[in-house]
């Protein structure tokens, strides 16, 4: 076992500077150097977190590491932990990005990897635009829900980590849900609040944005887009379920449609979606619950 010089509060006291916010990942690295200035048998838990820490946020690492003045990259070298890797595509968030817009129809759009898991992206981008950034959660309404496992854990565990990064950083959350009355829709209600290991997380203010949609859109019969006007917001992290359905709709926008309802068909026209509104938009594999492994086209994604 590797022998460290680098002490707990050295770490910390370096590495913080000039920072507003810290990653659970980093301070888990804090938390077992403290133990190991204790015990030196805990080095494997130090180990194990510094890991974690680069392989789950670059960018936060590369941040810390100039600022330390190489402190970061020291550390590596003394727990021997030579050759780790950045986020492979399927952990890495992405932004998707409009590439034109088609008349009435959904966009040409995509991808653009950032490199980074999702959260941190969140704490080194939104950290400087923080007011006009919010996270957007779609349908979560069933514990059934989210379930599929990625690099970092299950779909609603990653979207829980989310939350607490959106609530470390002051952002709005949107909490969008389906619900429909059974004279709206020929197969029943659906009534459900969003699962608690979730809802948990939301904040207890005016940040928390509640909006009930009737249709497969967000923006479609609520008042989604005055919220984002009202709030200024520009750039959102998009998640929840079905990625290639509810979610899908309210990022590239809803095809025009005959909907059959109780009272007969009914045609509803295109509903732009975010992309087309001027709104940034970023997202992972590991936060978008589906049915489905595959992602819809729009996405620009293969994992």
């Amino acid at each position: 076992m590797p022998d460290l010089t680098i002490t707990a509060q050295k770490f910390k006291d370096d590495t913080s500077r000039s920072f507003h916010t810290r990653s659970a990942a980093l301070k888990l690295v804090t938390t077992t150097l403290d133990g190991y200035s204790r015990d030196h048998r805990t080095v494997p838990d130090v180990i194990d977190a510094v890991r974690d820490w680069f392989e789950n946020h670059p960018r936060e690492f590369a941040k810390r590491d100039q600022k330390s003045n190489g402190l970061c990259t020291a550390l590596v070298n003394e727990l021997g932990l030579f050759g780790l890797k950045s986020p492979t595509l399927r952990e890495s968030a992405f932004e998707v990005e409009m590439v034109s817009a088609n008349v009435d129809s959904r966009p040409t759009t995509a991808a653009k990897y950032l490199n980074c898991g999702i959260v941190d992206f969140m704490l080194d981008e939104f950290e400087r635009m923080k007011s006009h950034a919010a996270v957007v959660l779609i349908d979560m309404q069933s514990t059934s829900f989210g379930q599929e496992r990625y690099s970092g854990g299950s779909v609603g565990e990653q979207q829980a980590a989310v939350l607490d990064a959106a609530n470390q950083l002051k952002l709005d959350i949107f909490e969008v849900r389906i619900v429909r009355k059974p004279s709206e829709f020929k197969y029943g209600a659906t009534d459900h609040p969003t699962i608690s290991s979730l809802a948990s997380h939301f904040p207890t203010d005016e940040r928390l944005v509640k909006l009930d949609k009737p249709y497969f859109s967000s923006f479609q019969g609520t008042g989604f887009a005055l919220e984002l006007k009202n709030r200024n917001i520009l750039a959102t992290v998009v998640m929840g379920y079905d990625a290639n359905t509810c979610v899908a709709n309210t990022i590239f926008g809803k095809m025009p449609e005959t909907e059959a309802t109780a009272k007969g068909p009914k045609a509803i026209p295109y509903i732009p979606g975010l992309l087309e509104r001027g709104v940034r938009v970023i997202t992972a594999r590991g936060i978008l619950a589906s049915d489905r492994i595959t992602l819809t086209a729009e996405y620009g994604v293969r994992v």
